[in-house]
C-alpha cells in the first residue's frame, strides 16, 4: 500500500511569520555554483517585501565577504558585505573578545590573512599566543613546539590535533598539522540545529544558582522527530523544596536552554551527584538514534 506523500513547502503552523531575521547557508541552500535553487531568489525578495531581513552565513573561511558579495552581484542580487557572515569573521570577533591584543599565528590563505590584518589582528609566526588553522584545529590549551603554551583556535571544527614544526623528510620546513585524534565537542544535530554540550554548560552557569553545571544530553527519535532531553542536577539546597518551586525551576531551565540552543528541550531535574562523573573527558551525550 502506497504511503502518504508528506506536504512540503507549507507552513501550516505559521512558524515563519514570527521570524524577523533569516540566517541562510549559501552553496547548496540558495544556489548551486552560479545557479539559483528554484524559489530561492523569490524567497529573498519575499523576506524584504514583508519588512524582515536575512543574512548569509558560511563556514568557508577561505573567502571573505567581498568575494561572496561579488558573486551574488553577478547572479543579480544586490547586497552589501553587512549581509555576509563568514567563519573568518566569527573567529576575528572571538579573538577580539577573548584574546584582545594577542599575537596570532594564522594558517590561512592571503584573503583570510588580509581580513585579519584589516580587523587589527596582529599576525605572528615565531612566538604566537594563539594558533588559528583553517577548517580544522582545536579550541583548547595544548603544548606546542613553541616555548610555553599557546591557545589553539579553529575557524570551524573542534578536531583534536597538534602542530609539527620540525623539518619534514621531504624537505619542507613549514609548520604542519598532525593527524586528527578525535573531537572535543560531541556536537549533535537536533532537528537541523547544531547543538554543542558546552552551550548547555554555559547556559546553566548563567542562571546564577538553582542547578549545578552537571548535565547529560539524551537524544531520542519519536514519531520521526528528534527529541532532546537534558538531565540537570539540582543544587542540594533546592532539591528538598516543594514541588511547585521545582516545577518553576524546571520551566526556567527549559526556557534558558531553548534560548541558548535554538531548539526546545525536555528538562529532567535529578538529585545532586546523580550524573556519573568520569576522569578525563566526561561523556555528556547519549544518542539513542545510533543504537
Amino acid at each position: 500500500m502506497q504511503g502518504q506523500i508528506p506536504a512540503v513547502n507549507e507552513d501550516r503552523e505559521h512558524i515563519l511569520k514570527g521570524v524577523r531575521c533569516f540566517a541562510l547557508d549559501m552553496d547548496g541552500t540558495i544556489y548551486l555554483g552560479e545557479q539559483w535553487i528554484d524559489g530561492a531568489l523569490e524567497f529573498l525578495h519575499k523576506i524584504e517585501e514583508t519588512g524582515r531581513s536575512y543574512v548569509f552565513v558560511t563556514n568557508n573561511s577561505s573567502k571573505n565577504a567581498a568575494v561572496y558579495v561579488d558573486k551574488l552581484h553577478r547572479m543579480g542580487l544586490e547586497v552589501g558585505e553587512d549581509k555576509i557572515v563568514t567563519s573568518g569573521q566569527a573567529t576575528i570577533y572571538y579573538l577580539q573578545r577573548h584574546f584582545p591584543g594577542a599575537k596570532v599565528f594564522l594558517l590561512g590563505n592571503p584573503l583570510l590573512r588580509e581580513e585579519f590584518m584589516q580587523a587589527g589582528i596582529m599576525l605572528e609566526e615565531e612566538q604566537p599566543d594563539v594558533v588559528v588553522p583553517v577548517r580544522f584545529g582545536v579550541k583548547e590549551e595544548v603544548q606546542g613546539t613553541y616555548d610555553g603554551t599557546f591557545s589553539y583556535l579553529s575557524t570551524t571544527g573542534e578536531d583534536l590535533t597538534s602542530i609539527e614544526r620540525a623539518a619534514c623528510e621531504c624537505g619542507r620546513t613549514l609548520p604542519r598539522i598532525q593527524k586528527f585524534t578525535g573531537r572535543t565537542d560531541d556536537m549533535k544535530v537536533i532537528r537541523g540545529v547544531n547543538v554543542f554540550p558546552t552551550q548547555v554548560e554555559t547556559a546553566l552557569l548563567s542562571m546564577g544558582g538553582g542547578v549545578a553545571p552537571h548535565y547529560m544530553l539524551i537524544v531520542d527519535r519519536e514519531n520521526n522527530l528528534d527529541v532532546l532531553t537534558v538531565m540537570v542536577e539540582v543544587d542540594e539546597k533546592y532539591f528538598s523544596d516543594e514541588i511547585r518551586r521545582l516545577d518553576g525551576l524546571k520551566a526556567k531551565v527549559g526556557a534558558v536552554l531553548k534560548q541558548a540552543l535554538g531548539v526546545s528541550v525536555r528538562v529532567k531535574l535529578v538529585e545532586p551527584k546523580t550524573i556519573q562523573r568520569s576522569e578525563g573527558k566526561a561523556k555528556r551525550v547519549i544518542d539513542n538514534r545510533e543504537l
